[in-house]
């Protein structure tokens, strides 16, 4: 039995993310008995920035409630940059953080929570190249390995996945 058994967890993605700040956290969710969705602006194969990798997108954005998952995730990379126009990316993390259940973003990925305006006032980490729009977007920046301020949770780099996952589990349990 998985610590996330029942647990539902979606992953926002766009073609160029980091591949160790996507494939290795759906891993460990999947590892610890989560079910992990991949949508995107399209369904398919979305490869990463580093052309190593490739996950498949079953979901399109405009195909999921956002009522149905207990945790949403944004790995970095150029994914975030990517999302960070398309309303129906930014509408699931904005329902997700407004239910109060963890919105979750590793390197570049808290890009797409401040487009969604969930970061205001929040204390969050990630890429050190994302610090002024982050402090622009009215959060205060530190450079940790991983922080959690109420159901925000971020995390700095790929090195700090098994520390950010720890973080998600003990968020949904």
């Amino acid at each position: 039995m998985g610590r996330l058994n029942g647990k539902k967890i979606l992953v926002l993605l766009a073609p160029d993310y980091q591949e160790a700040e996507a494939a290795t956290p759906i891993n460990r969710l999947v590892e610890a008995g989560a079910d992990v969705d991949v949508a995107s602006k399209k369904k398919g194969i979305l490869v990463g920035h580093r052309r190593k990798a490739s996950i498949n997108a079953e979901f399109t954005f405009s195909e999921i409630d956002p009522a149905t998952y207990d945790a949403v995730l944004v790995p970095g990379g150029k994914s975030p940059a990517a999302l960070k126009e398309d309303l129906a990316a930014l509408n699931i993390v904005k329902t997700m953080f407004q239910s109060g259940r963890p919105v979750c973003a590793i390197g570049y990925g808290p890009q797409l929570l401040a487009a969604a305006g969930v970061i205001k006032g929040k204390t969050i980490t990630g890429w050190p190249g994302i610090k002024k729009e982050m402090v622009q977007s009215g959060a205060r920046f530190e450079n940790e390995s991983v922080w959690v301020d109420g159901n925000v949770i971020t995390a700095k780099e790929a090195k700090d996945v098994d520390k950010f996952i720890g973080a998600v589990s003990a968020a949904l349990d």
